[in-house]
């Protein structure tokens, strides 16, 4: 298998059915992570769930972001749960190497850190992740 992880969605449904982990040297703080992040990728993905859908109205994300808000998002929370010691498999796995991953995780931290903290709104936060992206088509 290519990924350490994946989820596959009924169609009908747009529940997670299967969700496979298959690093077996993860430890059980990972473990946790992968749970809550698999079944999140039926309610955010790239033109699904409030999130993406607000961002995608505004601007142009890099192709993978909303899958760097996924990992983020989910890995802030576990981390919230567990301590400041739980390095997030975002920032473990080596993915933020690509380029653009780098820079989305830059915006996040700056932009969607404090809206997960709860110190912003969710406008303000969609607001100032497209403030660093190109402005949306217009239809």
């Amino acid at each position: 298998m290519w990924a350490g992880a994946y989820t596959r969605v009924d169609l009908r449904t747009g529940l997670p059915k299967t969700i496979m982990a298959s690093d077996e040297q993860a430890n059980r703080a990972r473990l946790l992570e992968i749970l809550f992040h698999e079944p999140s990728h039926a309610i955010v993905g790239p033109n699904q769930g409030t999130v993406m859908k607000a961002i995608n109205a505004s601007c142009r994300t890099p192709r993978d972001f909303w899958h760097v808000l996924l990992f983020y998002s989910v890995g802030q929370a576990v981390k919230e749960e567990l301590g400041p010691s739980y390095v997030p498999y975002l920032d473990a796995s080596g993915l933020l190497n690509i380029p653009s991953w780098g820079k989305s995780k830059s915006v996040l931290d700056a932009a969607w850190k404090p809206y997960l903290e709860g110190r912003r709104s969710f406008e303000d936060a969609a607001r100032d992740i497209c403030a660093q992206f190109p402005p949306a088509p217009v239809p």
